[in-house]
């Protein structure tokens, strides 16, 4: 379906969803002048509930919309639709509760009706809690430094199958991270990668020219740290290493500078590690990173799709 098409119809909802809802609240006021009703202390705590339920489902779409692919166009629609929606419940509520219509639904079905919602919402919230709550492994998870200047959104990642499909491709890949570099500046075309820990550097790929994807398939580097574990990077330029194997290096040394894929033109870089031969999820040490709406300065990030990943300086030792 065509993306243009989606946010005409995303609009449309916007502007449709408060007008009938300022268009039921007057038919509620005639109505209730007309017919003399008088609300009840519960039905405005049902009001208020089914109020809440909009508000608290909206935030949730909110932190799950931020995983997705989505144009900036698709997505400022996608907010606006979420407003509306917020707008007209409340004046929903707002009529529901001062002009209400005549009592014909028993009062059971209301109260399962909300009840049932709310427990909807709090299971949509903790799966939400779950993409983003750092993953239990046999092995703990890595430190590592942030290794890039700039902003960096991750194309891939998480411990959701939709949200990272490399573990169908390969087991050892199951925390394996991408990420594409949101460019401002012709600068930012040739991106320095630099050590995101302190070690060894095990393996050097560089000679070749062609599709810079994953390990095996394009450029890459191995690092073994002092912990045991192997740090693998990829989407390396050809002959762009600035070390050797078998160099001792520290987190914050310049390696390379970052390719592209050939099929997109922006800068990508990718990261898993491994500890033993098996996969171990990778936590990034004081970086910013915005998700949905907000910014936020995380002392250890998890990092999944959708997220927008930055430090505020890497400095070459």
């Amino acid at each position: 379906m065509d993306r243009g098409f989606i946010e005409i119809l995303i609009w449309t909802f916007v502007i449709a969803l408060p007008a009938l809802a300022v268009l039921k609240a007057v038919r509620a006021w005639i109505r209730c002048h007309a017919d003399g009703m008088q609300r009840t202390p519960y039905w405005i705590l049902l009001n208020l509930a089914a109020l809440l339920v909009a508000v608290v489902l909206c935030v949730s779409i909110l932190q799950f919309i931020a995983c997705l692919s989505l144009s900036p166009a698709l997505i400022r629609a996608t907010y606006a639709l979420i407003a509306a929606i917020v707008l007209s419940s409340y004046i929903n509520m707002h009529a529901a509760v001062l002009w209400p219509p005549p009592d014909t639904t028993p009062q059971i079905i209301r109260t399962v009706s909300v009840v049932s919602s709310l427990i909807a919402i709090v299971a949509f919230q903790q799966f939400i809690r779950w993409i983003y709550a750092i993953p239990e492994t046999s092995h703990p998870p890595i430190q590592v430094q942030w290794p890039l200047e700039g902003a960096w959104r991750c194309e891939l990642g998480g411990r959701w199958d939709a949200l990272n499909y490399r573990p169908r491709q390969s087991p050892e890949q199951q925390w394996a991270l991408d990420f594409k570099s949101r460019i401002d500046s012709d600068a930012d075309l040739s991106p320095v990668l630099y050590s995101p820990v302190d070690g060894q550097v095990q393996f050097v790929v560089q000679s070749n020219t062609g599709d810079q994807y994953t390990p095996g398939q394009g450029n890459f580097m191995t690092l073994a740290t002092p912990s045991g574990h192997l740090v693998y990077l990829a989407y390396l330029q050809p002959f762009s290493a600035r070390v050797r194997v078998g160099q001792t290096i520290q987190a914050g040394d310049p390696l390379a500078v970052l390719g592209r894929q050939a099929f997109d033109p922006t800068p990508h870089f990718y990261i898993h590690a491994q500890y033993e031969g098996s996969p171990t999820p990778i936590l990034f040490q004081n970086v910013s990173v915005s998700r949905s709406l907000l910014t936020s300065r995380r002392d250890s990030l998890f990092a999944v799709r959708g997220d927008i990943v930055s430090a505020a300086q890497v400095t070459s030792r």
